[in-house]
């Protein structure tokens, strides 16, 4: 279809924009399903949009599969809440975008779901290209890839959500990342490889991101046989949120990276949960990472089982800098080989600054890292930021009602500072028993406490041969008479005696 003379005025009047010295302007092409715009499929106005176009989508699901390549363009759908989906509908991969050095391709307001591929980029595929994406969102989308080849190895996946690649430069601002999935099964003895990145996987490009969030993406490695009934090599999950590797420089500020999950399958390993760097670099700031698990299926306990690194993961000489985030809830488990609930660094650095660490499960660090103060490790998340835990309990002083005491985080009964224990197992409370390893009383008696007091059988004030009749008469009987217990063990014999013969004579008072 030709383009809208109209739609060309409007862009004119709207923006005034010239295109070099030709004086030309640049077009606003429409897309509507119903037929109300210049065109009703997207690939037909980007075949024919140039350099400086923009394209204009009307809300509606648009079943597309989606090239483009070294255009210029900005494609945009409604920023307040996206409502222009385009859907793979699971036959192939949304949005291919390549080869765009001059100038820069702008995509906002757009939902890429349904996407599937056998390699790369299972939403949207970015290589060779200058890129900035606002207010779309990733959703759904699929990267698997099947290995029937006995001892194939070195296989790879990546980037279920998305994949940036190859010399590109993108900037994603207020993106959303949702329950996408990278997925490797190896079906053949012998095989091996890695799925890595669940929503975004980064390699040879440059990348900053601001304001973005992940939530529910997975890594899935499938070791052959599924049942785990042999040990065999290993099906690797890496990066169930976000994969950098070699080449890969990604700079990230106010995201959240939320409840991803690595399954790394029988004799196989789950590195970097939330985040994993794999050769490249990352920066963190002022990010939330939570809720992200490395685990495998229960009854897998062969080979070299491995959950590593819930909220961060470093290797193959892999850069990490983490400054004023929020890492909490992560966890590491399922093995006994769970290592870094927080950070595992393998081979790379990490530095940590001013970060607040909490409730993460599994043992917190492995391997070396750098602490550049300021950093706080509790054992509870604390709201209001103050995570200061004054007497070491492993509960922030906002949350604990007793911060002075490390035994206690309310005061109880007995108060801050005092247990709430009941030593002799009576019903009450040592802090409010006066005879507190006495079971037969909660205050003494003229004779006192304990075998004292309970060498007067009788209650005559005094211990004599009555008191000693009576202990003999319940000799190795003290169910029927338990108060000639004197030592309280729950028998009646000798030692009993020879408390009764200790205190012989008058009960002085207490």
């Amino acid at each position: 279809m030709l383009r809208s003379p109209l739609a060309s005025m409007c862009a004119a009047l709207a923006g005034g924009l010239m295109l070099g010295a030709t004086g030309a302007t640049a077009d606003v092409l429409t897309v509507a399903l119903d037929g109300s715009g210049d065109y009703t499929a997207i690939q037909e106005a980007i075949d024919a949009s140039v350099d400086g176009d923009e394209i204009l989508v009307a809300e509606g699901v648009y079943e597309e599969h989606l090239s483009l390549v070294g255009k210029a363009i900005d494609i945009v759908g409604r920023t307040d809440e996206p409502v222009v989906i385009i859907d793979g509908t699971e036959t192939g991969r949304v949005l291919h975008v390549r080869d765009v050095q001059k100038g820069e391709c702008r995509i906002e307001g757009v939902v890429f779901t349904g996407g599937t591929a056998g390699d790369l980029g299972g939403g949207v595929r970015v290589d060779n290209a200058r890129i900035r994406m606002e207010a779309c969102v990733i959703r759904g989308n699929t990267v698997h890839k099947t290995v029937g080849c006995a001892w194939c190895t070195g296989n790879r996946v990546r980037g279920g959500g998305m994949a940036l690649h190859g010399g590109t430069n993108a900037t994603l601002v207020d993106c959303r990342f949702e329950e996408n999935v990278i997925q490797l099964s190896l079906v053949a003895y012998g095989a091996n490889g890695q799925a890595r990145g669940g929503g975004l996987y980064v390699e040879n490009a440059v990348v900053s991101m601001d304001a973005c969030r992940f939530l529910g993406n997975d890594a899935v490695a499938e070791d052959y046989p599924p049942n785990c009934a042999n040990c065999n090599w290993p099906a690797t999950g890496v990066g169930g949120a976000i994969c950098v590797a070699g080449g890969g420089d990604l700079t990230v500020t106010g995201t959240e990276i939320l409840d991803s999950e690595l399954w790394g399958h029988k004799a196989s390993y789950g590195l970097g949960a939330g985040v994993a760097v794999m050769g490249g670099s990352a920066t963190f700031s002022q990010c939330l990472v939570r809720g992200n698990v490395s685990a495998i299926p229960p009854n897998c306990n062969c080979g070299p089982e491995k959950n590593w690194g819930g909220g961060f993961y470093v290797d193959e000489g892999g850069s990490l800098v983490v400054t004023q985030c929020d890492i909490a809830s992560n966890a590491v488990s399922g093995t006994s080989n769970d290592l870094g609930s927080v950070l595992c660094v393998v081979d790379g650095t990490a530095e940590l600054a001013s970060n607040t660490m909490c409730a993460n499960v599994g043992t917190a660090f492995e391997g070396a890292w750098i602490d550049a103060g300021g950093n706080v490790l509790t054992a509870i998340c604390c709201e209001g930021g103050d995570e200061i835990d004054s007497d070491q309990d492993g509960t922030c002083d906002v949350a604990d009602e007793c911060p002075l005491d490390p035994g206690k985080v309310v005061p109880g009964i007995c108060g801050c500072g005092t247990p709430d224990l009941d030593s002799d197992a009576d019903g009450v409370l040592d802090c409010n028993d006066l005879c507190p390893f006495d079971p037969t009383r909660i205050e003494p008696t003229p004779c006192g406490c304990g075998s004292a007091a309970s060498s007067d059988l009788n209650g005559d004030l005094i211990v004599d041969p009555a008191d000693l009749g009576i202990l003999l008469a319940f000799w190795r009987d003290a169910e029927a008479f338990p108060l000639a217990d004197l030592n309280f063990d729950g028998q009646v014999n000798s030692l009993d005696l020879g408390l009764i013969l200790s205190h012989w004579g008058p009960c002085k008072q207490p």
